[in-house]
């Protein structure tokens, strides 16, 4: 056997990136943080809307605050389906650039995109992990350290238009109420 034959071949260069996520209990409340690659956790977000909607109730509450230009929206009791259509066409945008707060909640669960584009379940029962589990995502025991953050990889003052064209278009397809606070 030659030196060569005992080093260890290299990593590859592009390396699949694990989607995980990480369940806690606090008070009754099911507390679950999913990373994921961004436009992941937003496809996440996107298919997860769907289980926010029961047959009795098939509305939920919408909230949003753009990081950027701080400004924000709401809207209750707007229908899941017209929220899916919306934050659909809203993807990538809100992947490219992060830095809004969307939050989407019925009176037993919510679902809140950061602007870190991280994703956090918030919930009443534990069936949350068996949907991300059969989304392809695995449970952690803890979140690891964090390497970066999107407000230090970018300044607030870097101009987002197409991310303020989509959140705008977004509010106004949800009928949402701009808030001023």
């Amino acid at each position: 056997m030659t030196a060569i034959d005992e080093v260890p071949p290299a990593p590859p260069r592009f390396q699949t990136h694990d989607e995980w996520f990480v369940c806690g209990v606090h008070a009754g409340v099911h507390s679950i943080q999913v990373w994921a690659p961004a436009e992941r956790v937003v496809a996440h977000l996107h298919a997860l809307t769907a289980a926010l909607s029961t047959p009795d109730d098939p509305t939920v509450d919408v909230f949003v605050h753009d990081g950027q230009s701080s400004r924000r929206w709401a809207g209750a009791r707007v229908d899941v389906a017209t929220v899916s259509d919306a934050l659909n066409r809203a993807r990538l945008p809100l992947a490219a650039f992060g830095g809004v707060e969307l939050s989407l909640a019925t009176a037993t669960d919510q679902l809140v995109l950061t602007p870190d584009l991280m994703l956090v379940i918030y919930a009443t029962t534990p069936r949350w992990p068996f949907l991300l589990e059969a989304r392809g995502l695995v449970e952690r025991q803890s979140v690891p350290a964090p390497q970066w953050s999107l407000s230090a990889a970018r300044p607030a003052s870097a101009p987002a238009p197409a991310l303020a064209r989509a959140l705008e278009q977004f509010a106004n397809r949800l009928a949402l109420v701009e808030v001023h606070v």
